[in-house]
């Protein structure tokens, strides 16, 4: 009822509206300017008090000590704890270094009192959020991709080929970023994990028709050069493709195009990088591998064959 009737004398009451034609004002009673503009009189406010009687009023001053604090005027609660927002926004900078520099002055500069702690919420935490989720589904990804290689081609020497493509579209993707002074947002990654698709069909056509020359008892010098020209119309017309559909993303203004801008720039950068050491990378360390274990295989059949011939004696 105190505080009831203190809001009342300073902050105004409505008790009843007025209606003039088709407008309406409300109509607040409140005390007057001069008895609320400083804290000694408020202190004298008159508060009913019906303890003493009919009309019993007390000065504010006898029932409650009145001063002057600086504290906030809401308290928010989540999770039943008290909660502060500092909110503020990012512009000309990406959110992930913004986020790190205010941790690090945070950490350096500011000691909080006992029981207080720092939560980074709003968009860094939907992102942050965001990029678990990607990557866990796309580690994910690529382990059922290589358990498939793996199934293709028998064996997990052939599989790592493939996904060596991997970090060869990264190299191009991180530099596009670099180039472009882009941000590795959700749209980056979620144009790497196509990227790495792309990148690892490649791979898969040319160790498939290797395989393929080499069922036919051609030499391994020859499997590797023809089975390369082969494919290269094939791998280029694949990323070409690819490239021609993600070119209009790139040009222009890049209103309405935040999201799939640099969803373009990292599968633009990574197929030509992907693309063009796919060609090359491949085919040595394909011929590397063969000639090892080419030779691997000549040394146990030899070793064999002697302790075949040491039996015999």
């Amino acid at each position: 009822d105190i505080l009831k009737d203190v809001e009342m004398y300073i902050n105004g009451e409505t008790v009843l509206k007025e209606l003039e034609g088709q407008r309406s004002f409300d109509l607040n009673v409140r005390v007057e300017a001069s008895a609320r503009e400083g804290l000694s009189t408020v202190r004298d406010l008159l508060i009913d008090a019906p303890a003493l009687g009919p009309g019993g009023k007390l000065p504010l001053r006898t029932l409650a000590a009145v001063s002057i604090e600086d504290k906030p005027y809401i308290i928010n609660r989540e999770a039943a704890t008290r909660r502060v927002v500092v909110a503020f926004n990012v512009e000309g900078r990406d959110l992930g270094s913004v986020i790190a520099e205010t941790q690090t002055k945070i950490a350096t500069q500011v000691k909080l009192p006992t029981g207080y702690y720092i939560e980074y919420g709003g968009q860094f935490q939907s992102q942050e959020e965001a990029n678990r989720v990607l990557l866990g589904f796309g580690s994910l990804a690529v382990f059922v991709a290589l358990m498939l290689l793996y199934q293709a081609f028998g064996n997990f020497r052939e599989a790592l080929l493939v996904l060596i493509n991997l970090p060869l579209a990264m190299i191009g993707g991180i530099a596009s970023l670099f180039i472009f002074g882009a941000d590795m947002s959700v749209a980056a990654v979620i144009g790497f994990i196509t990227l790495f698709g792309i990148a690892a069909r490649n791979g898969i056509i040319l160790v498939t028709h290797y395989n393929q020359l080499r069922g036919e008892g051609k030499a391994l010098d020859d499997v590797v050069m023809q089975g390369t020209l082969d494919r290269l119309v094939p791998v280029l017309m694949t990323a070409a493709t690819a490239a021609l559909g993600l070119i209009p993303l790139l040009w222009g203004s890049p209103v309405g195009k935040e999201l799939e801008r640099p969803l373009a720039q990292v599968v633009l950068g990574g197929l030509f990088t992907s693309t063009f050491l796919n060609l090359v990378v491949i085919p040595t360390l394909y011929l590397q591998i063969e000639r090892r274990r080419e030779a691997k295989a000549a040394r146990i059949a030899a070793t064999s064959t002697l302790a075949t011939e040491g039996r015999l004696r």
